[in-house]
């Protein structure tokens, strides 16, 4: 069948998080791909804790009349929810891989915990006020590598 995605960039997910509408951009993102495919009936995993609400939420955005099925744990029980996350998973380790070829440098999988994008982090975080393309600046883990850079010690102070 076919299938949409829809990137959303550092940037924009930063831009929610600091709004506290991290799930107004995700519903967005779904509404958007809902309204080009226009299913008869669309199935997403909820990224609201009230799943029903987040449902209505994209079905508006999509300014589509389908039924919107919206589930918590949509991508364990419902396969094409699964293969959707799949495919989702794919296009973003492929674009990981492309940011590093970019970048020259070995990016990890970008996910905040991996030990590789800590350690790509450490290397080639940006001076204070940069905010690079690829930057998630609203992550906890680049907030402390941040704090622990600027943090200085009395060994900096020694003749």
């Amino acid at each position: 069948g076919r299938r949409e995605t829809i990137a959303l960039l550092p940037p924009e997910i930063d831009a929610a998080v600091a709004r506290g509408a991290l799930n107004q951009l995700e519903a967005h993102a779904f509404g958007e791909m809902i309204g080009r495919m226009r299913p008869d009936r669309a199935y997403i995993d909820a990224c609201d804790a009230n799943a029903p609400r987040f449902g209505t939420l994209v079905r508006r955005l999509s300014r589509w009349e389908g039924e919107v099925v919206s589930r918590h744990k949509a991508d364990r029980d419902i396969r094409v929810v699964g293969a959707a996350s799949i495919v989702a998973k794919v296009v973003r380790d492929r674009a990981m891989v492309a940011l590093g070829e970019e970048l020259g440098a070995d990016v990890g999988s970008g996910y905040q915990t991996d030990p590789v994008t800590i350690a790509f982090l450490k290397d080639h975080l940006p001076r204070a006020g940069e905010r690079p393309y690829w930057l998630r600046s609203s992550w906890r883990t680049t907030a402390r590598l941040m704090a622990e850079r600027s943090a200085r010690t009395l060994d900096d102070f020694a003749p």
